[in-house]
């Protein structure tokens, strides 16, 4: 899973693997899921835009968990 800029400030964008719905988690420095969410990809390889002007400064986990192909994870951080 590819997320990008790192560190970001108002958004970031993630590169799908997939061409199907899957679901996409934040997780914060202390485990907590902040955001739970439902996007579909157009095509493999399609660029999500995924808005973190709300989420404080840190470290965060994000995953994406489709039907088909399982559960994929990455780290970014947020410097506003």
């Amino acid at each position: 899973l590819k997320v990008w800029p790192v560190p970001a400030s108002d958004e970031i964008h993630l590169a799908s693997p997939w061409s199907d719905t899957f679901e996409l988690h934040i997780v914060d420095g202390t485990g907590r899921i902040i955001r739970s969410q439902r996007l579909e990809a157009q095509q493999e390889g399609t660029a999500i835009h995924v808005d973190t002007r709300s989420l404080p400064p840190g470290q965060y986990q994000i995953s994406c968990r489709s039907d088909v192909f399982g559960t994929l994870h990455a780290s970014f951080i947020i410097a506003h």
